[in-house]
């Protein structure tokens, strides 16, 4: 563990509970790779990971941008997805995804259901915001949990039972094959 030159560039060297070992590159002046070392440290003992310190802060709408490009367009209903996606910008503009908690969350949720939409609707941009976040996870752009998963769901009703009617049925028996039509009938 320590402070070191190499080049004109001071670098840090420290190990993790995991006895991972870390050598980052910091700066050309000594004393700010001390107290760099020295948070790293830190965050070593209190049992954080120093790695989450080293990624940078991505915005929100750079981030839906990029998720939308990637993501959006494997879905099916690829409009569905984007006017979910497209309620989001509004409440988390201007932040960054580490900006991003639990409350804040809570707190959209909360204005959608004060607007009037359901909380079938509110539970696909929830899924919607999650997915964003397991992205930006995976791609290094957030370090940590999602802070999605500490939010939960609204219940929703199974649905309802559809039964058909019997011009439904005649057609049924009408148009299937020969080797389901006992079936159907009994």
């Amino acid at each position: 563990m320590g402070v070191y030159k190499r080049g004109g560039v001071y670098w840090i060297d420290y190990y993790t509970h995991g006895g991972k070992r870390i050598r980052e590159p910091v700066g050309p002046k000594k004393e700010e790779a001390r107290i760099t070392l020295g948070v790293r440290l830190q965050d070593v003992r209190q049992g954080r990971n120093p790695e989450l310190r080293r990624i940078r802060p991505k915005p929100f709408e750079e981030m839906l941008k990029e998720f939308l490009e990637k993501h959006g367009s494997r879905c099916r209903s690829k409009e569905s997805y984007e006017a979910k996606a497209n309620a989001l910008k509004v409440p988390f503009k201007g932040k960054t995804l580490q900006e991003i908690g639990p409350r804040q969350i809570e707190e959209f949720i909360a204005g959608r259901l004060a607007a009037g939409t359901s909380k079938a609707t509110v539970n696909r941009q929830r899924a919607v915001l999650s997915k964003i976040f397991n992205c930006a996870i995976a791609w290094g752009y957030y370090g940590g949990e999602n802070p999605v998963r500490k939010v939960k769901r609204f219940s929703e009703s199974a649905g309802r039972a559809r039964f058909l009617t019997p011009d439904e049925a005649a057609q049924l028996i009408e148009n299937a094959g020969d080797h389901l039509k006992p079936v159907i009938v009994t």
